[in-house]
């Protein structure tokens, strides 16, 4: 019978192990970090890192005299958020879908829309695969084709971040992303356009600046996304 294989921990190795253990039994808060510094005229002063920088309410002060928060007073961080309330945004096709959003637990509504190609069931398609059979769309029919634009928008990411606010007394239609909304977080993203060659079935939003200004082409038209309008991750392309 073949003799079994024995292990044994080095000393260094068991306080390797003590050093790991003793470290995951102390608590780990986020926030801006302190750090020793001097001045020009080699005063010791405390230096903030501003790093991991997020809002954990009151905390205590180590900041040098004359700054908002020194040593012995308290400073105030900002209202902590909370985790785990909100679920993930759901990724869904270029329409929401109304039984994915409602196994979503959160409020927000949010989710991470998929593209979609141009088709050829139009009259111009139908008369494109007639001559061109191996075709895949009407603007480039070597290929599948998407039109990608970026915009600046707004989105609610969390429930206790600012909620959007459109002014629906003067914009009708969606309140998401259509126009002049304040509130939420402003981003800068992705957003697939809608175009007369995608399916029939697509849904459009016209699209508007943050100053609620519409966004027109060099044509003067409004331009409208597929879909709801731009959303944070979006949109997914799988060809």
């Amino acid at each position: 019978m073949p003799s079994q294989p024995r292990f044994a921990l080095k000393q260094s190795s068991l306080a390797v192990v003590a050093a790991v253990a003793m470290l995951s039994s102390q608590l780990t808060y986020a926030g801006a970090g302190w750090a020793d510094n001097t001045d020009k005229a080699g005063r010791p002063f405390k230096q903030p890192t501003f790093y991991a920088n997020s809002p954990m309410g009151m905390l205590p002060g180590h900041g040098p005299a004359g700054t908002p928060a020194p040593e012995g007073t308290a400073r105030d961080t900002g209202t902590p958020l909370r985790k785990f309330v909100d679920s993930l945004p759901l990724v869904d096709g270029y329409v929401t879908n109304a039984n994915l959003l409602a196994a979503n637990v959160s409020t927000l509504g949010r989710h991470i829309p998929t593209a979609i190609k141009e088709d050829l069931t139009s009259a111009a398609g139908v008369a494109l695969l007639a001559t061109t059979p191996t075709a895949h769309s009407i603007s480039y029919p070597d290929a599948d084709y998407y039109e990608i634009a970026v915009v600046e928008y707004r989105e609610q990411l969390h429930s206790d971040l600012p909620a959007l606010v459109p002014d629906t007394t003067t914009v009708p239609g969606s309140a998401l992303n259509t126009g002049l909304v304040t509130g939420g977080t402003t981003l800068r993203g992705y957003v697939q356009i809608w175009t007369p060659n995608l399916p029939a079935s697509t849904p459009k939003t016209q699209l508007f600046y943050l100053t609620g200004k519409p966004i027109l082409d060099n044509k003067g038209n409004p331009v409208y996304a597929a879909g709801s309008g731009p959303h944070y991750l979006g949109p997914i392309i799988s060809s």
